[in-house]
């Protein structure tokens, strides 16, 4: 895919999510760390992400963060429903990464995990994602 292209996939998410955490922009100390993050993408969009698939899949990862955690949800939770949710919207624009960028994924949900249930080795399945 062409640099042009992420751009143009950039823009689209910026713009449908911008307006909806624009919030975080005028009260960045009373949201999560992951509302905040949204808002230091928005305020320098330009500077912090350079249009490549990688970069998109990550942002889209950030604003998951907001789309689906809750207080109530493990740090493993948290990390695999963002993720999940960011591969879902991924499908929706059409992108793919590379497995690299699958495989840090995956063993960085499966790090916490094995952080957070030592005693329980069946809990990885739960948190393997499907792309």
């Amino acid at each position: 895919m062409q640099r042009k292209t992420y751009k143009t996939i950039q823009t689209a998410i910026l713009k449908k999510y911008k307006k909806k955490y624009s919030f975080v922009l005028d009260y960045p100390e009373e949201t999560s760390c992951c509302r905040y993050f949204i808002g230091q993408i928005l305020i320098s969009e330009k500077q912090y992400l350079h249009p490549t698939a990688k970069n998109v899949f990550i942002m889209l990862h950030e604003i998951g963060h907001a789309e689906t955690s809750n207080i109530q949800m493990t740090f493993t939770e948290r990390e695999f429903y963002a993720t999940q949710w960011a591969i879902k919207e991924m499908k929706k624009y059409n992108f793919e990464v590379n497995q690299k960028i699958k495989d840090w994924f995956q063993d960085y949900i499966w790090d916490y995990c094995q952080q957070e249930y030592p005693k329980q080795k069946k809990r990885i399945k739960e948190f393997t994602l499907q792309w």
